[in-house]
């Protein structure tokens, strides 16, 4: 039977690897182009690059046929570049860029509201059920901690279940991987998305 020590070091093992995963599948969204859902990816070794090309061709192809009212749209004119941030963008003509199609930024903003909605849940706060520390003056005690991998900051001497932390260990470290994608998407739509005035 393994000792509490050596839990919570298999844990932290396994915390890391999965965060490593999540990098990697999303340093490879981005050389395709494309994201992938990785719900229904299974072993990524079985996979050819033109394997995962021919999936999202044919994703594509069932999205398109699924809006009737697709067909009937003239395509969008090219933006001026003084309006929108170029970054992910095609450049049609020098300083016109195609718009970013609506169902690009909807998907995304979805999943960062479900994303949002996973942090909300587990946040460390009084709200959630955390038991505040108070000082002599009956003031909450406050012992502020951010996390080197995930960036999140919390007040340790809230009592939970998962704090105050153990040394070098992050009470969101089970959801790492939500909490990277959450960053991606954010800084995705921010670098996408069309701003009034200019980048």
């Amino acid at each position: 039977m393994a000792t509490q020590k050596q839990k919570e070091k298999a844990l932290e093992r396994a915390a890391k690897a999965q965060t490593r995963y999540w990098d990697a599948l999303h340093a490879l969204e981005d050389a395709l182009g494309f994201d992938i859902d990785a719900s229904e990816l299974g072993e990524l070794g079985a996979y050819t690059v033109e394997d995962l090309e021919q999936e999202q061709d044919e994703e594509d192809a069932v999205n398109h046929s699924a809006d009737p009212d697709e067909d009937d749209e003239s395509e969008p004119e090219p933006v001026d570049a003084g309006i929108l941030h170029t970054v992910g963008l095609t450049e049609v003509s020098p300083g016109k860029y195609w718009p970013i199609p609506e169902p690009v930024e909807t998907k995304a903003a979805e999943r960062i509201k479900e994303l949002e909605a996973v942090f909300e849940a587990e946040e460390i706060s009084e709200a959630n059920g955390a038991e505040p520390q108070l000082d002599e003056n009956g003031k909450v005690v406050e012992d502020i901690a951010t996390c080197g991998t995930c960036g999140q900051s919390w007040n340790d001497a809230l009592i939970t279940g998962r704090t105050p932390a153990p040394s070098a260990r992050c009470p969101y470290e089970y959801i790492h991987p939500q909490l990277a994608e959450l960053k991606r998407l954010r800084v995705k739509l921010a670098n996408r998305r069309i701003i009034e005035g200019g980048a």
